[in-house]
């Protein structure tokens, strides 16, 4: 019975520690969200068993759009943007990471 709680606690630990918290946020140009961002006005939310990403595109009208959150390390081979609006797509695998546009990690 010890072993097996010894186990579950860390099996917890590792899982906690694996987890990565990332930047969540959508908006345009002027907000919180935008380049650069206004990090304490944004949200952050864990991302179990995925990678920080940061998507920037035009969405017309001279609007520039960006969305900050969690998705697969490769999310950016195909993030639902045609890539004529497409400005740039990165993931990253650290805390808060997504916080700048210049993000090491996978680029489009």
């Amino acid at each position: 019975m010890k072993i097996l709680f010894a186990v579950l606690v860390l099996s917890l630990a590792i899982s906690s520690v694996t987890s990565l918290t990332c930047y969540f946020c959508h908006g345009t140009n002027g907000t919180a969200c935008a380049h650069p961002p206004t990090t304490s006005m944004i949200a952050q939310h864990p991302c179990n068993n995925q990678h920080c990403s940061t998507l920037v595109y035009h969405a017309g009208n001279g609007t520039t759009v960006y969305v900050r959150g969690c998705n697969p390390s490769n999310f950016c081979s195909d993030p639902g943007i045609p890539a004529h609006q497409l400005i740039d797509c990165r993931t990253c695998n650290r805390d808060r990471c997504n916080s700048s546009s210049i993000i090491k990690g996978s680029a489009l």
